[in-house]
């Protein structure tokens, strides 16, 4: 998948329903042994949770995260490490860094 294709954003999507269903049943603590106070701190520490996750998703993988991504077995992972080994050497050689994602003018 590419950054934000169109499965990317179903997927989003979907998950974040599941994690609702999910808070709206565990939050409602239905067992009749739960105070208001305990629902309401049991709730905040998953929206707190939510929010610590969903900025772990907004970063930018890094080379080694793209290629474990990328390769169908340990071999293929080696080798795509190597490349980016030779890559960062070769810029360093020739001083002309290209950026890493695609830039909008």
């Amino acid at each position: 998948m590419t950054v934000n294709s169109v499965e990317e954003r179903i997927q989003a999507a979907a998950r974040y329903k599941l994690n609702v269903d999910s808070k709206v049943i565990q939050a409602g603590m239905f067992d009749n042994k739960s105070t208001n106070t305990e629902r309401k701190q049991f709730l905040q520490a998953l929206l707190t949770q939510e929010a610590d996750e969903d900025e772990e998703e907004d970063e930018f993988p890094d080379d080694e995260t793209i290629n474990q991504m990328l390769a169908r077995g340990e071999e293929e992972f080696e080798a795509y490490q190597r490349m980016d080994v030779d890559r960062r050497r070769n810029e360093v050689r020739e001083g002309n860094r290209k950026p890493r994602l695609m830039e909008q003018s």
